[in-house]
């Protein structure tokens, strides 16, 4: 059995994973050969057949709970098929910082091909958690802010079970409103359930949430690390994919935008207002079969809104007293009775896989620089290109010992991040003039001076960390 997925945001070219799984007698073989090239970006994934036997053997353990945890259960895949330099077996050295973005595909992709041999009787797929990063500076202390913050989202349904509402990953762990309004330059303004973002199913999938932050300070930036907002978890056995996620910047005013769901460097305003509306788990079976009494109950409860009741499950219930109308029930289902399909990957897959084809071949075309890294002498360093693809930064400060203040840091944040956007950049070498590579941390107190430089950022407080000021309140994260 053969199954693929993809990550992607709108209009940018999707990864795709792709797993088949065979059994010939009693050797089982997973094979991920078919999955793409390994990523510049840091979303690749490094697996193991060890690997692969744990993610096999949480699933036996779904149908059959009474199963030992020892080394039988993990004899379950005999062998694990991956190709060196793929995006599930990059070549060193590869960025991994976000691999819990592939990991969850790998997940689908394994409960996907799974489904196909057992009618469903699987999992249906959920979303990636999701992490702002918040970046500021606290003109009262002299010091950096820094808020990272991770916010919950719906898992998938099982197949004897919803999905669970508004979880971060394994376990919860958002900054409750007061800490976030005392520690940061913020102001939580709403924190509530987004209602019908679960995937309608006999099982819903579970709810994501919708998180409205309002900022208190001059200026700041704005990280945003949000999967799904293009592919959605798929539904099984009937049931329908979750909603995607998004981030808008000032809703319902005129200067309302949709910010890039994986984006850096967002320059936000005091009273802007930024809302992260997270994804809703993959629903599981036929959502007409739902106990009309559990969809009135979700309603009553705010998971569910009372149009979704009647277009999502085909429940007609009084607005007001949210009574369910027996009679029109039975209409509406009756009317929208049709075949179920086995896996419902929702209307975004059709246009990431589109990006994909068009983007696939071949793989290894020559690289276009849609960034070119800007070359010259900045504050505090200069850049020069050299051929093939190697970037020097030497340090020009030596009568500071190569010292680095708050513009110097800045600027080189962002010559690294030109570095790492320029497909022609292959090597970046670091260098220092004079008896010093580079003392750290310029603590002398005067003001900087360079002369004949030219700012890469805006000449605004700094707004990255320092060693020489403590970080406030930094989330934790299992994959970070």
């Amino acid at each position: 059995m053969t199954f693929s997925t993809a990550t992607a945001a709108p209009r940018s070219r999707p990864f795709r994973v792709e797993l088949t799984l065979t059994r010939k007698g009693d050797h089982v073989t997973l094979d991920g050969t078919a999955s793409d090239e390994q990523a510049r970006g840091p979303v690749n994934y490094t697996t193991n057949l060890g690997l692969m036997r744990i993610h096999l053997a949480r699933y036996l353990q779904m149908l059959d709970p009474d199963l030992e945890v020892n080394e039988g259960l993990l004899q379950n895949l005999d062998e694990w098929v991956v190709r060196e330099g793929s995006i599930i077996k990059p070549r060193f050295p590869a960025p991994v910082g976000m691999r819990a973005n592939t990991m969850f595909r790998v997940l689908s992709c394994v409960f996907g091909t799974l489904a196909q041999s057992n009618d469903g009787q699987v999992p249906a797929a959920s979303p990636v958690y999701v992490l702002y990063y918040f970046r500021a500076w606290d003109d009262a202390h002299r010091r950096p802010i820094l808020c990272i913050e991770g916010l919950g989202v719906g898992l998938g349904a099982r197949p004897f079970a919803d999905g669970v509402d508004v979880i971060y990953y394994i376990g919860q762990e958002n900054y409750p409103v007061e800490y976030v309004e005392r520690e940061f330059r913020l102001r939580v303004e709403r924190y509530a359930v987004r209602p019908d973002s679960g995937g309608p199913g006999l099982h819903r999938g579970g709810t994501g949430v919708v998180r409205d932050v309002r900022v208190m300070c001059e200026r700041a930036e704005l990280a945003t690390r949000m999967e799904n907002t293009l592919v959605a978890p798929y539904g099984v056995a009937g049931g329908r994919a979750g909603r995607t996620g998004r981030v808008v910047l000032n809703p319902g005013t005129p200067a309302e935008r949709v910010l890039p769901g994986q984006g850096d460097g967002i320059v936000l305003e005091r009273g802007d207002l930024f809302r992260l509306e997270t994804c809703g788990g993959g629903g599981w079976g036929d959502p007409l079969t739902r106990d009309p009494m559990r969809v009135r109950e979700d309603v009553a409860r705010g998971f569910v809104t009372v149009r979704g009741a009647r277009e999502d499950y085909g429940v007609v219930l009084d607005p007001v007293t949210l009574a369910v109308d027996k009679s029109a029930t039975d209409d509406e289902r009756g009317r929208r009775a049709a075949p179920l399909a086995l896996i419902d990957r929702g209307p975004g897959f059709a246009e990431a896989e589109a990006l994909w084809r068009a983007g696939a071949a071949p793989r290894r075309e020559a690289p276009t620089r849609e960034v070119v890294m800007r070359t010259g002498t900045f504050r505090g360093f200069e850049v020069t290109l050299h051929e093939p693809g190697i970037a020097v930064i030497s340090f020009n400060r030596p009568e500071r010992l190569n010292g680095t203040t708050a513009h110097v840091k800045r600027d080189l944040v962002e010559t690294l991040l030109q570095a790492q956007m320029d497909d022609a950049v292959r090597v970046v070498i670091f260098t220092g003039q004079g008896r010093a590579f580079c003392a750290g941390d310029d603590i002398s107190g005067r003001p900087p001076e360079f002369a004949g430089a030219s700012g890469l950022v805006p000449d605004i407080p700094p707004a990255t960390p320092m060693r020489s000021a403590p970080t406030r309140g930094c989330a934790r994260s299992p994959s970070h």
